[in-house]
């Protein structure tokens, strides 16, 4: 996801800082990425998503997992073989504060679909990595700006491209274990390898949700308002609308 930044200097703790084992599992009603729903058949055909993730941390360090699985829809079986469904992504990252308030982060993303048909796709195991930077700014409202560039691996797969993101969200307490969140996020490609024209360049996505906080379990359910641009087609073609809950559960920390 991220490429590697310069930080500021560690701070000295007294002892090694804990390492962090967490679960997660998505459940959402589409999988949307980037502005497109991956699993419908079209952009506003909702097809559900199963995701589960695995997360370990230590100090500024991160390695975790997560899957997208298509869990209902008519079309699961071809959007698996050509290589959109099932899809894989484990991940690295390295975070440092740069004050108090503002963090970046960097790392690397690697996304496969391992049960992708190699007749349709043209190769075995599509395979894409991902470098990227982000910055992170804390306060009342938390801003946050992301550069990353997405390249396939094998020859044949035609699909590389820079990817300029932002986002704002902010939480407001209603209870002593629960926050409103609201965020807005949006995001332009430019194509280097791939269809210039035949794919989105822009995308937006607004969300509003309860985060639920319950000892070492993270419970959100949330709705999302999605949009890209798509050649010929009208802005009510290229919107749609989806729900989701995430649970997280720490499973281990320890020094």
């Amino acid at each position: 996801m991220r490429a590697p930044p310069v930080f500021a200097a560690p701070v000295v703790a007294e002892r090694a800082p804990a390492v962090d084992v967490t679960a997660g599992l998505l459940v959402a009603t589409a999988y949307a990425n980037r502005g497109l729903n991956q699993f419908g058949a079209d952009q506003t055909s909702l097809a559900g998503l199963v995701g589960p993730s695995l997360e370990l941390g230590k100090g500024p360090f991160t390695l975790g997992w997560f899957g997208a699985f298509q869990a209902t829809g008519a079309n699961r079986d071809v959007v698996v073989r050509e290589g959109l469904g099932h899809e894989q992504n484990v991940y690295a990252t390295v975070a440092g504060a740069l004050r108090d308030d503002l963090v970046l982060e960097g790392g690397l993303l690697a996304t496969s679909y391992p049960f992708a048909s190699a007749e349709a796709v043209g190769v075995a195991t599509p395979l894409f990595l991902e470098p990227s930077v982000a910055l992170t700014l804390e306060r009342a409202v938390s801003v946050s700006l992301g550069l990353a560039h997405a390249q396939a691996v094998q020859p044949g797969l035609g699909g590389s491209f820079t990817y300029l993101s932002g986002g704002l969200s902010y939480a407001t307490p209603i209870h002593r274990a629960a926050e409103v969140v609201l965020g807005a996020t949006g995001g332009a490609k430019r194509w280097v390898v791939g269809p210039q024209g035949g794919a989105n360049s822009f995308d937006a996505d607004l969300s509003w949700g309860l985060h639920i906080v319950a000892d070492r379990l993270d419970l959100t359910p949330a709705g999302h308002l999605t949009w890209t641009n798509l050649p010929d087609r009208s802005a009510g073609a290229e919107t749609f609308a989806w729900f989701g809950v995430e649970t997280t559960l720490g499973l281990l920390e320890s020094p």
